[in-house]
């Protein structure tokens, strides 16, 4: 299978999903990390990455803390629309 995995920030990938990611690695899935904003950290995403062995690690250049969701993404589910 193959496995995208977004992420707002350098590290988030190792510290929200590193152990689920490298598992999936372990049982043979394609891994491909995306993370949008770069904050000094690229040589340390790329090298944790690596230790994951996730297959391809993309970088966008989205300004770090713009990233806003579409108007009505996120909804309560208590309260009427």
């Amino acid at each position: 299978m193959n496995i995208l995995g977004v992420f707002a920030h350098p590290d988030d990938e190792t510290l929200a999903m590193g152990g689920t990611l490298a598992r999936l690695s372990q049982e043979g899935h394609e891994i491909t990390v995306c993370i949008l904003c770069i904050r000094h950290l690229e040589m340390e995403a790329r090298q944790a990455c690596a230790m994951l062995v996730v297959k391809t690690l993309l970088f966008k250049q989205f300004p770090d803390q713009e990233l806003k969701p579409p108007i009505g993404i996120f909804r309560s589910p208590w309260r009427p629309h």
